[in-house]
C-alpha cells in the first residue's frame, strides 16, 4: 500500500521536480559506488571536475531543488547514503546547472575517543547537505570555488 501512495505522489510532483528525483536517485547511487571503491585520488578528481551551463533560474531556487531532491531521494532508496554520498551527488547536481558549490570534509573527536568524519556542501553562503552539526567538526578538506 506505501508504494502505491509513493507513486501517487511522485505522479502529481511537476516534471522539473519529477526529473530532479529521478537525477538525485541516478547520482546518489553512482556516488555511492564512488565513495565504496574508487581510490581516493580518482574520486577527488571526480570533485574536482567541473561542467558550466548557463544559469537560466536563480541559483538559490536551483540550490533548493537539488536540497530536497537529495533528502527525498535518499529516504526512498533500499541503502543509506553517508553525508559524503549526498554532497558528491548534490555537487554534480549543482555543476550540470552552472553552479559552483564547495564540498568541506570534516573531523571532530567522538565520543569513544575515535574521530568521527562528516561531509558538506555549501552553495552560494547556502547549506545543501550535511548541515547538521557542523561547526562542531575542523575542516580538514575542501573542494570547490
Amino acid at each position: 500500500m506505501a508504494f502505491f501512495r509513493k507513486l501517487s505522489r511522485f505522479r502529481s510532483f511537476p516534471g522539473k521536480v519529477k526529473l530532479s528525483l529521478i537525477e538525485a536517485a541516478l547520482l546518489l547511487a553512482v556516488s555511492r559506488m564512488a565513495v565504496g571503491w574508487l581510490p581516493f585520488s580518482w574520486y577527488r578528481k571526480l570533485l574536482n571536475q567541473r561542467k558550466r551551463a548557463p544559469e537560466r533560474v536563480k541559483a538559490a531556487d536551483q540550490a533548493t531543488l537539488v536540497n530536497w531532491s537529495i533528502a527525498a531521494a535518499g529516504r526512498h532508496l533500499p541503502w543509506n547514503s553517508s553525508c559524503l554520498v549526498q554532497a558528491t551527488a548534490a555537487r554534480w547536481m549543482l555543476s550540470r546547472r552552472g553552479l559552483s558549490s564547495t564540498l568541506f570534509l570534516g573531523t571532530r573527536k567522538g565520543e569513544t575517543g575515535t574521530p568521527d568524519f562528516h561531509a558538506w556542501l555549501t552553495c552560494e553562503d547556502q547549506v545543501i547537505c550535511g548541515h547538521h552539526e557542523r561547526e562542531q567538526y575542523t575542516i580538514l578538506h575542501s573542494f570547490g570555488k
